[in-house]
């Protein structure tokens, strides 16, 4: 994969995990930290807006593999070499499937417990919301 296919990978990642429930911006905080989640709407939107695409480049990226402890390696690969662009396709794609799962993890533990009644959530959502806005 290339810098523009793993941004597209990490573009449909945000879409699976929104499409179940995830906001947007707390994946965006997860991928690209604090720093850079308010850009996600604008990151995702060159799925169908392919002229005003934005790619996040290596910094990002190299932050997102140590989330899974991975680190970003550049190699240059013949284009005919048809296995290892395979290997290393395969490879990114079952990263994206592990960081999938550690992000809904987190997500489901720290964001959106499962076993917090909504009331309870609310209250929870509107103190965090007043930590920030006092720290």
């Amino acid at each position: 994969m290339n810098q523009d296919e793993l941004n597209e990978c990490f573009r449909n990642l945000i879409i699976e995990l929104s499409e179940l429930g995830y906001a947007k911006t707390n994946i965006g905080k997860i991928l690209f930290g604090l720093s850079a989640f308010s850009q996600v709407t604008k990151f995702i939107a060159g799925i169908n807006n392919p002229d005003q695409k934005i790619n996040f480049g290596l910094s990002p990226l190299k932050k997102i593999g140590q989330l899974l402890d991975n680190d970003l390696y550049l190699v240059y690969i013949d284009p005919n070499d048809r296995e290892l662009l395979t290997t290393v396709y395969n490879r990114n794609l079952q990263f994206k499937e592990e960081l999938k799962v550690k992000i809904k993890n987190y997500l489901d533990e720290n964001i959106n417990p499962k076993n917090v009644k909504d009331n309870d959530k609310l209250k929870k959502d509107v103190e965090d919301i007043l930590s920030l806005l006092t720290s």
